[in-house]
């Protein structure tokens, strides 16, 4: 379905009850091999591009996501581009988390797997001083098990750009 409509259409029926809208260049669907995206742009509820990223793979085949949607393998981000905007009160990205669907059932399913980051850059603007920062070579993994099977880790690594004197932030 590489570039065809049908695309966006499964893209906006996966996404109908989130606050954004995602579109992409490419998606390929495979019953025997992994889903991967195509330069993909996640815009918040301001039509506002708040995520791009030139591919996302994710890390099972269709057939064994569609047989358990929760365990999700180990899905890629490469270069990712992540948008923040900061104001007084708050930033587009806590807009977006505060606006996610809630469950209120205990017993729902949680998502299981992995999520790599690889050579991101993290936009951070300021509205009020009207000023950008670029953290580039933004590197991180989130680890989240099977309930019951251990803690969610993350680990990040990013450098910050354009600096007198331009450090490195690691975080574990």
């Amino acid at each position: 379905i590489s570039r065809t409509a049908v695309a966006h259409y499964l893209l906006d029926r996966a996404t109908a009850t989130l606050p954004l809208q995602i579109r992409c260049d490419s998606v390929s669907l495979g019953w025997l091999r992994a889903p991967e995206v195509g330069y993909m742009r996640v815009y918040d509820s301001e039509h506002e591009v708040l995520l791009e990223l030139r591919r996302l793979t994710l890390g099972r085949p269709l057939w064994r996501l569609l047989r358990n949607p929760y365990d999700l393998g180990r899905i890629e981000l490469q270069q990712p581009v992540l948008h923040v905007r900061l104001r007084p009160g708050g930033s587009n990205l806590e807009d977006l988390i505060h606006r996610l669907p809630r469950t209120q059932d205990s017993s729902s399913a949680v998502w299981q797997g992995e999520i790599a980051i690889q050579d991101g850059t993290l936009a951070v603007s300021d509205t009020l001083s009207d000023r950008c920062r670029r953290l580039t070579d933004w590197q991180a993994q989130l680890q989240l098990p099977a309930v019951g099977q251990g803690p969610v880790s993350f680990r990040t690594s990013l450098k910050a750009e354009n600096q007198p004197d331009p450090s490195t932030l690691a975080a574990d």
